[in-house]
Parts: C-alpha cells; sequence; structure tokens
C-alpha cells in the first residue's frame, strides 16, 4: 500500500521530539513489511531531522515559505483577539497566524499528494488536516484521510476551533493512543475514535542484565525535551532533598531545550551543591544503552502527553518508573502494568517515592519486570497489524 504520513506543522530540525520520532519509527516498520512510504515535513532553515528514515521509507522536507504577504498584521491581531482565546468562546477565534500557516502550506502539501497519489494519508495533528482541506480543491482524486492525535484529548479538544473539529469529522478514521483517550475524545467529536498506540521496540538489553562497570554508582534517568512542563527543575529539587540519605545515587538528564531553562537547571545543580552529582547533557541516539546503564526513570512530566514515549522505552528495558498522576498517559502505563509508582505533582512528594524505590532493590526488578513484560504488547507487529487493518477499512470504504 502506499502511504503518506505528514506531519508539516511541527517542529523539525534539530528537534528531537516525540512525534518526530513517532512518524519516522512507523514510517521504518511500514516500509519493512513491503509498504511505499513516504512521510513530508516542512523546514525553510538549515539541519535535518534527528531521526532518521531507514531502508525503503522515504522523507521529504517541502522547504516551503509559511508567511504571507500580511503576515505583520496578522501578528498584530493575534495580539487583539488573544484575550479571547481564553475566554469559553476560543472555538470561534482561531489563532491568525495558524490559519496562515494553514492556507501556505496547502498547495504544497497538495501538490505533493498528487505527485505521490498514495492510498491513505496519516495527518499527525489538526493542522496538518486543516492544510489538507484547505487545498483540497486542487486534489486530483480523493484520498482517505487519519487523523491521528498525540497529546492529552481534554487539552487538544480545548484547544480546537469550530473549523479544526469540523475538518477532524470529515476525516475518515480518527485514532487515539489509549482507551481511555479513544472513548473520551469519541464523545466529544461525536465521531468513532479508533485506539492504536505507539510502537514500543524490543529492546537489544534489559537493564538489569546490563553490566554496569562504565558506571559503578546508581543513576535515576531522565531522557525527554529539557522543557518546564517536562519538569527537569522538579525532579532536581526532590533529588535535593534526599541526596544526602543516598550518596551513591546520581542523576543524568539527557535533551535539548532553551538556553534560559537549562540556565535554570544549572541554577539548581549549583545552589543544592550538586555539581558532582547530576549531569546535564544533549539529546542522544543511544537512549537504549543510556537506559540499560541506569538504575531508575524519574519521569515529572505534566506535558500534555498522548503518550509517553520515553517512558514506554524505559519500561521496554526493565527501568522502574516515577510519574505524576494527573498526567493522564503516564498514569495510565505506570498503573496498567503496575511498573512503578505516581504521585501528585510536589517535589516532596516525587522524593518519596523515589527514596522508596532508591532503597529497595527487590520492589525496583519486581515493577521492572512488570513495565518489560507490559510493553510487549505494544510490538512492531502488533501495532503495525492495527495500522494495517484501519488502512484496509478506509480504502475499502473509499473505493
Amino acid at each position: 500500500m502506499k502511504i503518506l504520513q505528514v506531519m508539516v506543522h511541527a517542529y523539525a530540525h534539530g528537534f528531537a521530539g516525540g512525534t518526530q520520532k513517532v512518524m519516522i519509527e512507523l514510517g521504518n516498520q511500514l516500509a519493512k513489511r513491503g509498504h511505499d512510504i513516504t512521510s513530508i515535513y516542512n523546514d525553510t532553515g538549515p539541519g535535518e531531522l534527528f531521526f532518521k528514515a531507514e531502508g525503503n521509507a522515504r522523507v521529504v522536507n517541502l522547504s516551503s515559505p509559511t508567511c504571507g504577504p500580511f503576515h505583520q498584521l496578522k501578528k498584530v491581531w493575534r495580539e487583539i483577539t488573544r484575550p479571547l482565546r481564553k475566554t469559553k468562546y476560543s472555538a470561534y477565534f482561531p489563532d491568525p497566524l495558524h490559519q496562515e500557516k494553514a492556507k501556505m502550506l496547502a498547495k504544497p502539501v497538495v501538490q505533493f499528494i498528487n505527485q505521490y497519489d498514495p492510498d491513505v494519508i496519516l495527518a499527525y495533528g489538526a493542522q496538518d488536516v486543516n492544510s489538507f482541506f484547505a487545498g483540497k480543491k486542487w486534489l486530483k482524486k480523493d484520498v482517505p484521510v487519519i487523523h491521528m492525535t498525540h497529546s492529552d484529548v481534554d487539552v487538544y479538544f480545548s484547544n480546537l476551533t469550530k473549523s479544526d473539529i469540523k475538518n477532524i469529522q470529515n476525516c475518515h478514521a480518527v485514532q487515539a493512543l489509549t482507551p481511555d483517550f479513544s472513548d473520551r475524545l469519541q464523545k466529544l467529536i461525536n465521531k468513532e475514535v479508533v485506539c492504536i498506540a505507539n510502537i514500543v521496540n524490543s529492546p537489544n538489553q534489559f537493564a538489569d542484565s546490563t553490566q554496569k562497570s562504565s558506571y559503578p554508582r546508581k543513576k535515576i534517568i531522565m531522557h525527554s525535551r529539557l522543557d518546564k512542563k517536562k519538569q527537569q527543575h522538579m525532579l532536581l529539587e526532590s533529588f535535593a532533598l534526599i541526596k544526602d540519605q543516598f550518596p551513591d545515587w546520581d542523576v543524568v538528564l539527557f535533551g535539548g531545550g532553551h538556553k534560559d531553562y537549562i540556565d535554570r537547571l544549572h541554577s539548581i545543580i549549583s545552589s543544592n551543591h550538586m555539581d558532582h552529582r547530576v549531569s546535564l547533557n544533549g539529546p542522544t541516539s543511544e537512549v537504549e544503552k543510556e537506559l540499560c546503564d541506569a538504575d531508575l526513570f524519574a519521569f515529572p512530566s505534566v506535558h500534555e502527553e498522548g503518550w509517553g514515549l520515553v517512558l514506554t522505552e524505559a519500561m521496554s528495558v526493565g527501568l522502574p518508573c516515577v510519574g505524576i498522576k494527573s498526567t493522564s498517559a503516564v498514569n495510565y502505563l505506570i498503573q496498567s502494568e503496575n511498573a512503578g509508582l505516581v504521585c501528585e505533582n510536589d517535589a516532596k512528594q516525587f522524593s518519596l517515592c523515589m527514596s522508596k524505590l532508591m532503597s529497595d532493590t527487590e520492589l525496583r526488578k519486581k515493577l521492572g519486570e512488570n513495565g518489560r513484560k507490559g510493553m510487549e504488547k505494544y510490538s512492531v507487529d502488533a501495532v503495525c497489524s492495527q495500522w494495517e487493518d484501519l488502512f484496509e477499512k478506509v480504502c475499502s470504504k473509499n473505493q
């Protein structure tokens, strides 16, 4: 089958985001199963994607401008209407810059669709869907579109305009990542929503079986974008509360982020005299190796996680996890598999969860093993088979 993945509105070059990784990974795996698959994104700046296509999977940068002749006026109008988007009437006042970008990318997207002639399209968000429908008048033939949902459903829906919702309802199918998200979105948009999770690759090694001679001390690891919603600052504040009780434990952070937030993290490290206990690193391409070299995965994120990709990577290698209860996807993954501990969004509570696991080797092993076994249901074959079934369903209906 000929499949086109569209993610033209997300951050691209130099950005190691979870959704980008999902797109590349799904493309690579579907290509291995014999599908003709191409993924398109848009970035006019220098650089390249952090994640790489493999084998016969292809990735194309449209490299199209996103600002029209009235861009500055639209920026002014956005500021004028900003207060209205914080009221219950927000759905009637779309962001002018979002509208502009969707329209600017409509023709390049549809031109690529006409050239590539796919059997089905996977759109990675509402804006990608908007660009498709804005350019539909240029389509040479009708192509079924599947809308994918990659963030917390309630937060995602609250940011949709009436036009966004209408376009999503006009898609041939809608997907969400967890059963709970699927049920909730179905009620919100009054349309069937299919639950298909992200792929969790089977690791080549596991945390409990790794020889840690290169790093004899015990490690708490977090691998994620350095961002205030991911809350690496709270992890450091929590560790500062218990570091003296656990002198043989350290914290290792991986991820890129804005300088202001990184400076904030350095300030916390310095003020708590943790310079020799905490290391701050950029994104790594050797995620599995780093996870297997650790003893505990901390994920205090309150970001609108639709899944928690880095969390499932940690669970797959057998690392016990600590997360925030109010982050729906994180809570679902940890609780449903009994793979760790969750708590309220509070540094003291988070430190108590960490200390409970740090002081109990057997509990860490037990919860880590639960997570490892639980992730097997999200294997490449299981997830790709679900997508293939959905492709067949929407294509047969579109004939």
